[in-house]
């Protein structure tokens, strides 16, 4: 199957995701739990929404493996799907209206195509690898930004106060380093805005694959760089976002941060 029927697919399964949280949006959310900490909220409409997921990927592709956060792993064949049903699900219990479904799916080491659906403003971002970037069908193109001290940077935070703090405190140093900073609360989406330009740049320690899978290669299809402190490939260690003239320097000023702060955030 090609790229443009995966993504096809990736489209159905988060706009049944998107159907599903308008008709049980006050029923199923209301069921909050938490996970690694206080702070760590899932409801019972994440866990629906990847069922929901799941079952429409799985009925068009019943080999295929599948990895989800509320659900865990499930082997299959070379191609495998890699969803956050709710990304920012804090934001989604307060009715702060910055949420997303992420969707990837991948071959081995290579994303063959991502979705992330916006889905209070019920904006779709597509990507295909080798096929651009695009916002509700308009193609999405990242800042030229040259200089650090002229970029806007987003950001994220552990549900660990411990991390959160130390990552508190590698902040204060690159705040000092850049024009400003922006904390939205959810990683696909802050991905999608370094592609489409609201931000510049974006970093965070501690994400999964169904944090950064989604949005990674919208990104790079934006004409991107997504990597981590060392390597060109994102980490659970750190995840770092931006074009490709940002990308070493904002590397560095992180690795000198962390220095500063002598810690680096453990993942989650």
């Amino acid at each position: 199957m090609n790229s443009n029927e995966l993504l096809d697919i990736a489209t159905q399964a988060a706009l049944d995701a998107l159907r599903l949280i308008k008709d049980y949006r006050g029923e199923l959310a209301r069921t909050i739990e938490t996970k690694s900490s206080t702070t760590d909220m899932v409801t019972a409409l994440d866990r629906a929404c990847e069922e929901r997921i799941r079952q429409t990927i799985s009925s068009y592709r019943p080999g295929d493996g599948f990895i989800g956060e509320e659900s865990g792993e499930y082997a299959g064949g070379d191609t495998t799907w890699i969803v956050d049903p709710i990304d920012g699900t804090t934001n989604f219990v307060y009715g702060f209206p910055a949420y997303a479904v992420s969707i990837a799916a991948k071959e081995g080491s290579e994303n063959l195509c991502s979705v992330v659906l916006d889905l209070p403003h019920e904006v779709l971002f597509t990507a295909k690898r080798g096929k651009g970037a695009y916002r509700n069908g308009s193609e999405l193109r990242l800042r030229s930004t040259k200089e650090l001290d002229q970029a806007l940077v987003a950001t994220g935070f552990s549900y660990q106060p411990a991390k959160r703090r130390a990552q508190a405190l590698a902040l204060s140093t690159v705040i000092a380093q850049v024009r400003d900073v922006r904390r939205t609360g959810a990683a696909s989406l802050d991905l999608v805005a370094v592609a489409g330009g609201q931000v510049d740049a974006y970093y965070e320690a501690g994400l999964k694959p169904w944090d950064y899978e989604g949005g990674r290669l919208i990104v790079h299809e934006a004409g991107g760089k997504v990597g981590s402190l060392e390597t060109d490939q994102p980490t659970t260690e750190m995840t770092i976002a931006t074009n490709t003239t940002l990308f070493e320097p904002l590397q560095e000023l992180l690795r000198a941060a962390l220095a500063d702060n002598q810690t680096v955030a453990p993942s989650d």
